[in-house]
């Protein structure tokens, strides 16, 4: 007899491996796939798949898969056939360790069956993974692609040419939240008043227009600042800011603008500096 106060342990424990209830209630057969869909924004960013199956024959086999997504947020899949088993764990993680909340959405759902009669048969993950915080099925708190804070992002806009207005697309399958925009215009020698005005607009109607309360003659350089929480203050010197809508957020086709009236094909309007909080959109 053992004495487990003495530390005496009983002999080797011998499992059955046949008729033993499944430590997991998802039981998969060959007709059933995983697959795994991604939106990211880093280059080069490959995720792997980790699987733990419960065979058939009592043997838990392990297997890994790896996915190179596009860095464009257009979704990456990759399709993982299935033998008849019982589905342990699936782990999700990247190899790029900046990988932050925000720059990789992840989705991996069970499908049922083959050709026209595949379905979805089961929503196993669905959340950002990152380089600290991987993924893992059963136990994973599911997460929409646009819960929660998003990706905080300073983005420096194209240059316009000389005599052209600043236009900033929001681009595919990303949702801005615009925290703030830091324009500058220099003015050329040319006689006359610009009246610099801020459009946001959903590429053909406009949704805001913010318009500077003084005008910028020749030969002046000012800067321009929209951003969250600011009052309306008139130009001092050379610098003229003022508020934007606190909850706007702007998906893909949406754009913000300058129209300038009175602007001469020798005004220079310079790269735009913006802050944008960023989700995905599946």
């Amino acid at each position: 007899m053992s004495d487990y106060a003495s530390g005496t342990w009983p002999p080797e424990i011998v499992l059955g491996v046949q008729n033993v209830p499944p430590p997991t209630a998802l039981y998969v057969q060959k007709t059933d796939q995983l697959r795994l869909s991604v939106w990211n924004t880093l280059a080069s960013q490959a995720l792997f798949l980790d699987l733990r199956l419960l065979m058939p024959d009592g043997q838990i086999v392990a297997n890994q898969f790896r996915l190179v997504a596009t860095s464009d947020r257009v979704v990456s899949e990759l399709t993982v056939a299935l033998p008849e088993c019982f589905l342990l764990s699936a782990v999700i993680w990247p190899d790029n360790l900046t990988t932050r909340s925000g720059h990789t959405y992840t989705r991996l759902v069970l499908l049922r069956g083959v050709g026209t009669a595949l379905s979805r048969g089961q929503l196993l993950l669905s959340n950002y993974v990152t380089s600290t915080a991987f993924l893992g099925w059963p136990g994973a708190q599911h997460r929409g692609s646009q819960e929660g804070f998003g990706l905080i992002r300073g983005i420096t806009g194209a240059n316009p040419a000389a005599g052209a207005e600043v236009t900033e697309s929001v681009p595919t399958n990303a949702v801005w939240h615009i925290m703030g925009i830091r324009l500058n215009l220099v003015t050329s020698v040319d006689a006359g008043s610009r009246i610099v005005v801020l459009v946001i607009d959903d590429g053909t109607t406009n949704i805001h227009a913010i318009e500077a309360n003084a005008a910028q003659t020749a030969s002046q350089n000012r800067e321009y600042t929209f951003a969250v929480g600011l009052d309306l203050k008139s130009p001092t010197g050379s610098i003229f800011h003022a508020p934007l809508p606190a909850e706007l957020r702007i998906s893909e086709g949406y754009r913000f603008r300058t129209v300038t009236t009175g602007l001469f094909a020798a005004d220079d309007w310079a790269s735009p500096v913006y802050l944008v909080e960023e989700w995905l959109e599946e």
